[in-house]
């Protein structure tokens, strides 16, 4: 899967220095161990030990306050010690695959089949093949866009934003107007779209251009594969966008948010920070901060539970009606 140093960790964090040199060639879980891989335990159980003390050549991430049972396996293995094993497994992966990325792209760091005027693009940045930029596109420093995306005109990416396959931004949103024969005439959409900081676009996901002012994308936000966001939409920060939800027109939403599997959202509509949209919901109506909602239409589960308590009550009550 990969090839890395175990003696190379002290380049993500310090007190991770060490002088072991395994190399680390994948992950496993603590059901099925292998040497020379990366695994973590979110909690630890009576055997974990005796199945992890024959392991060699391993990254092995405990609970912090657990980490001393762990002692007698550090001749062999590297154990590391985290409030939250699975976040800091993560984040080590992401660091050694980052490391053990092909190095020949960096002689070649754009291969796009079609690259438009007034193009920029950061240092360290890499565009693979078949990609097709537009016009007046700004790419910042360390993204990655991956095979086959579209990148239209006046698009901005931030730093650290990785663009899967295939996904097309920028394209023409769906607005149009009627002319005196009832023919709907497209309407341009040349607002461009503005995409923030360790942004993640997925696969086949598409944003459309803003119609006079961009689409907005903010900081840290990660968007699943088989998303679409219309025009003139405003994502707010570190929001969670899942696989197949699709946000209509002018939609606003605010900050770390979720929105649940294959979630309508109708045009024009503002949801709130900290809330989470449940799967399948349609939202029709505006989503105050912190709320939970779910079904169709999207409703509170407070509401939803008074409508089960009435509905409960006027069964209950025909019921003794016939007796």
């Amino acid at each position: 899967m990969f090839q890395f140093s175990m003696s190379m960790l002290g380049q993500f964090k310090t007190e991770y220095h060490n002088h072991l040199k395994y190399i680390v060639t994948g992950v496993s879980t603590l059901g099925n161990p292998k040497d020379n891989t990366v695994l973590f335990l979110k909690r630890v159980k009576e055997d974990s030990i005796v199945i992890l003390s024959k392991l060699i050549g391993c990254i092995i991430i405990v609970p912090q306050e657990q980490i001393e049972l762990f002692l007698p396996l550090t001749t062999t293995n590297l154990i590391i010690g985290a409030m939250n094993p699975r976040l800091e497994y993560a984040r080590i992966l992401q660091f050694i695959l980052d490391s053990a990325v092909c190095h020949e792209l960096s002689a070649k760091p754009c291969l796009a089949s079609s690259i438009g005027k007034k193009f920029v693009m950061g240092i360290e940045t890499i565009v693979e093949n078949n990609v097709m930029i537009g016009d007046n596109v700004q790419i910042g420093q360390r993204c990655v866009i991956r095979a086959g995306a579209v990148i239209n005109s006046n698009v901005i990416i931030g730093d650290d934003t990785v663009i899967r396959e295939n996904a097309v931004i920028g394209g023409y949103g769906f607005g149009f107007e009627w002319d005196e024969d009832g023919v709907p005439v497209r309407l341009p959409h040349i607002g461009g779209v503005i995409i923030g900081h360790h942004v993640e676009i997925g696969a086949l996901t598409t944003i459309a251009s803003g119609t006079i002012e961009p689409t907005i994308i903010e900081d840290y936000t990660k968007i699943d594969d088989h998303v679409h966001i219309s025009h003139n939409c405003h994502i707010g920060r570190c929001c969670l966008i899942t696989a197949c939800a699709e946000i209509s027109g002018s939609v606003m939403i605010g900050n770390n948010t979720w929105l649940g599997p294959n979630c309508s959202v109708i045009n024009g509509i503002r949801i709130g920070n900290n809330c989470l949209i449940g799967i399948g919901a349609v939202v029709t109506k505006p989503v105050k901060d912190d709320a939970i909602v779910s079904g169709n239409p999207a409703q509170s589960l407070e509401d939803i539970k008074k409508e089960r308590d009435l509905l409960k009550k006027m069964l209950t009550e025909n019921n003794e009606i016939k007796k």
